[in-house]
């Protein structure tokens, strides 16, 4: 914002409405400021927004409803709720904009007083959004110990973990502080007559944007070396890294984010309502992603495993017969959420009493893996109790001892 504020509490009520109801930015040579009906991207935006939404809510009412079927919740469901309120408000101030001003309009087509509104909006928009991730990060990470550390053992995934929790924490608390007190007082952020300084609030929207992004790639990469030493079968393989990979979209919005906090116009510094836009909106898709990295594992809970079997199986058997008989013995959409199958050394990896079945195998080095058979007996063996439990001596209960005699031996 260009103009000179700085007396506009000596003025008078009516000098002070001709500024308030002027043009925010002097516009261009030969340019008309146009109030009621200017260009603007306010078609795509709301498009982003309702998506983005959407996709989210739907996902999290199947989470919510998967937890209602295993009638247990943990502590990163309730961290979860807590990200979506966040979640919502953000979108709020989003829907606020666009009521107020529109998506994508050049400030010289926006009034003072309309533009002193979005600057408010600017800030609670920011602190919405270090909520979500304050939540929501640390909800996915403690889920993530819960399914790839079902002993509780204290190694390197267990305090990779908790580095970057802590870690993020951190960050949002710290960047939420920051952001309310950019100004001091804090309402010279809308109100620049006010007496008063203000920090650079580009290098601290830049830093925090920046050490979100590594935190961002390191949550996507801690799981993927654990996946991919699971003995399963490559469909299995690529379908659980699929799961956890929804993250890559929110490093994309990451990567988005920054580069737009580089080259936004802040106040004072030119188009700032035009240019402000692009980083909402890729704040916005950013915080949709992390959110269903935490919801989408739930979904096939909520909607029947043996209906996503069956879809995988008949996908499959449009290859050729012999791949369909194949894919109906296979378990092509990764074990989330889903019933417990009787198999060799099985146990519930997800800690909420029906949210994973994961083979003790496939989580052992190959070399160590072997099947525990006789002469002329099976024995197969399924955990009844979860991994929160695992750690203790009476948690694993034989369920089941099949005895499978050869035809030669019952003579």
């Amino acid at each position: 914002m260009s103009l000179s504020l700085d007396n506009f509490p000596n003025l008078s009520p009516k000098e002070q409405q001709e500024i308030l109801q002027g043009a925010a930015l002097k516009p261009p040579n030969g340019v008309i400021s146009n109030f009621k009906n200017p260009p603007n991207g306010n078609a795509w935006g709301l498009f982003i927004i309702v998506f983005c939404l959407f996709m989210t809510t739907v996902a999290g009412l199947m989470r919510l409803y998967s937890r209602f079927i295993l009638k247990k919740a943990h502590v990163e469901d309730y961290l979860g709720l807590l990200a979506y309120a966040a979640f919502v408000g953000c979108a709020g101030n989003l829907f606020a904009i666009y009521h107020i001003s529109g998506f994508f309009v050049h400030q010289w087509n926006v009034r003072l007083v309309d533009y002193l509104d979005i600057a408010e909006i600017l800030i609670i928009f920011t602190i919405c959004y270090c909520l979500t991730m304050t939540f929501a990060k640390p909800a996915i990470l403690l889920e993530w110990i819960r399914i790839f550390v079902p002993h509780r053992e204290r190694n390197s995934f267990y305090w990779v973990a908790w580095v970057l929790i802590v870690t993020n924490v951190m960050l949002y608390f710290s960047a939420t502080i920051a952001t309310i007190f950019n100004c001091t007082p804090p309402k010279k952020s809308w109100e620049p007559w006010v007496e008063g300084i203000c920090s650079n609030r580009r290098a601290l929207d830049v830093g925090v944007a920046f050490f979100n992004l590594a935190i961002d790639t390191f949550i996507l990469a801690l799981p993927q070396k654990i996946i991919w030493r699971l003995q399963m079968t490559m469909s299995r393989r690529i379908g659980v890294a699929t799961v956890f990979s929804v993250g890559v979209l929110a490093c994309g919005c990451a990567i988005g984010r920054l580069y737009y906090n580089w080259i936004a116009e802040y106040s004072g510094q030119g188009d700032t309502t035009y240019s402000i836009c692009a980083l909402f909106f890729w704040a916005f898709g950013e915080l949709s992603c992390v959110l269903l990295v935490f919801f989408v594992p739930c979904i096939p809970k909520a909607i029947g495993e043996n209906r996503i079997h069956k879809l995988a199986s008949l996908l499959n058997s449009q290859k050729s017969n012999k791949e369909s008989s194949k894919s109906r013995r296979a378990n092509f959409w990764p074990p989330t959420i889903g019933n417990v199958s009787v198999r060799p050394r099985e146990y519930r990896a997800m800690g909420d009493g029906g949210t994973s079945v994961v083979s003790l195998s496939e989580l052992e080095p190959r070399e160590r893996t072997e099947h525990r058979r006789g002469a002329n007996i099976d024995v197969e063996v399924a955990f009844s109790k979860t991994s929160e439990e695992a750690h203790q001596p009476s948690t694993y209960q034989e369920t089941e001892i099949v005895e499978r005699q050869h035809p030669w031996m019952r003579s």
